[in-house]
């Protein structure tokens, strides 16, 4: 038994070959499919009652103990992950936004995935973001382009310096 816990985050998974946004970050159906015969075979799929039961009563985990969660409320979760986890008997955590939802509104970031997978070239939206920067520069006291830069345009694990920029000016 162990007290250790992976936690698997999902947000798109769809078959992006044939959706208005190919290139949008996300998993293929398929791909989702091999990932949950691996995580069957190599971890301890648990659900959110287990994890609330080892925070408040100490109850243990199992040792390589999964949870698999679900962000953002897309329809791709009822429709591509339901059946795939139903059938796999794993349960997932989902996080649908209400107030958005209620509301039928676009998430900002969700604004930000469908640009990023529209333009190629997140460089040239970097320029555009710059171009804006300065032409608003003096009415909103803003810094200039390349200290937003300096500042913003680190890569991370999941994304490119260029990606990273757009992502945190927006």
């Amino acid at each position: 038994m162990s007290c250790d816990l992976t936690i698997i985050m999902y947000h798109y998974v769809r078959q992006l070959e044939h959706t208005r946004y190919p290139a949008i970050k996300g998993r293929r159906t398929s791909e989702f499919r091999f990932q949950i015969d691996y995580i069957k075979k190599n971890y301890n799929p648990v659900t959110v009652l287990d994890v609330v039961n080892s925070v408040r009563n100490g109850d243990l985990l199992p040792e390589k103990a999964a949870l698999l969660t679900f962000d953002d409320g897309y329809i791709d979760h009822y429709v591509n992950v339901f059946p795939i986890l139903f059938e796999a008997g794993i349960q997932g955590a989902f996080f649908p936004p209400v107030a958005p939802v209620r509301r039928a509104e676009l998430l900002d970031v969700n604004r930000i995935h469908f640009i990023l997978a529209a333009e190629q070239s997140h460089e040239r939206l970097c320029c555009s973001l710059d171009e804006e920067v300065l032409a608003y520069r003096k009415e909103f006291s803003l810094q200039a382009p390349e200290e937003y830069r300096l500042e913003w345009a680190k890569p991370d694990r999941f994304d490119i310096d260029e990606t990273v920029y757009v992502k945190r000016m927006l």
